[in-house]
C-alpha cells in the first residue's frame, strides 16, 4: 500500500498552574495491522466488506490468491479516524484473531516541514520569475526557463503530499489479512488424517503380503 493516510487531532496541553495552557494540531498516521484464519472463508470475507460499510471506509488495496482450501485476502482500508477503534473492534471478531498491532506515529513536524518547503519553492519561483522578464541571453533564458519549470513540478509534487493532510482527507489505516483453514472445515485435524492415512496404508499392505504369501 503506497497510500498513506493521516488524521488530524487538536490536543490541549496543560503547561501547569503558572503558565496557560495551549492547543496543539496534531497530525498523525494511524495503522492496524490484523490477521485471522478462518475455516468459513466465504462467510467471514463477507463480513469484512460489509463492516467496510457499516463505517463509511474504503477499500484502498486489495490482495486475493490461493485455491480452495488454502485461499487468502489482504485489504487495506481507509477508515474515517472517529470510527477507527470501534472497527477494529469488530474486525478482531472475524475467524480466529492470530496477531493484531496498532501503531500511532505522530506526523506534525512532517506536515510543518512540506509546508516551509514549499513556501520555500515558491519565493524561488518568484524570484526566477522577475529575473526571467530581464532581456538576457538565449542560453540564460533557456536555462531559467528550464528551471523555473522543474520548480513547479517540486511544488505540485509538495501539493499532492500536503494534500494527503487535508481534514477531508483524513483517514486512519486498518490492514487485515484472512487466510483460509480448508482442512478445518471436515473437523478433522490435519495431524489426525495423516495418522488415519498411514493406518490404513498399513493395513492394506499386509493384507497384500497374506495374499501373497498364501497364493
Amino acid at each position: 500500500l503506497s497510500k498513506k493516510n493521516y488524521a488530524n487531532e487538536n490536543l490541549k496541553i496543560d503547561r501547569g498552574a503558572s503558565n496557560s495552557p495551549y492547543s496543539v494540531n496534531q497530525k498523525y498516521e494511524k495503522i492496524a495491522s490484523a490477521f485471522s484464519k478462518t475455516s468459513s472463508f466465504n462467510e467471514d470475507q463477507k463480513k469484512v466488506r460489509e463492516l467496510t460499510t457499516k463505517y463509511n471506509a474504503l477499500i484502498q488495496f486489495e490482495q486475493s490468491f490461493g485455491l480452495e482450501g488454502r485461499r487468502r485476502l489482504n485489504l487495506a482500508i481507509g477508515v474515517p479516524p472517529e470510527k477507527f477503534d470501534h472497527m477494529v473492534e469488530e474486525m478482531k471478531q472475524i475467524g480466529t484473531l492470530t496477531s493484531i498491532r496498532i501503531d500511532k506515529i505522530d506526523k506534525t513536524n512532517e506536515y510543518k516541514d512540506l509546508k516551509a518547503k514549499r513556501i520555500s519553492l515558491e519565493k524561488t519561483r518568484d524570484a526566477l520569475l522577475k529575473l526571467k522578464a530581464i532581456d538576457g541571453k538565449i542560453d540564460e533564458s533557456i536555462n531559467l526557463e528550464t528551471r523555473i519549470l522543474e520548480i513547479e513540478t517540486q511544488i505540485q509534487s509538495m501539493g499532492v503530499k500536503l494534500g494527503e493532510y487535508d481534514q477531508e482527507n483524513e483517514f486512519c489505516t486498518v490492514k487485515f489479512g484472512l487466510e483460509e483453514q480448508g482442512y478445518l472445515q471436515s473437523g478433522i485435524p490435519i495431524l489426525k488424517r495423516i495418522k488415519i492415512a498411514l493406518e490404513w496404508t498399513i493395513k492394506y499392505y499386509l493384507m497384500l503380503l497374506a495374499v501373497l504369501c498364501i497364493g
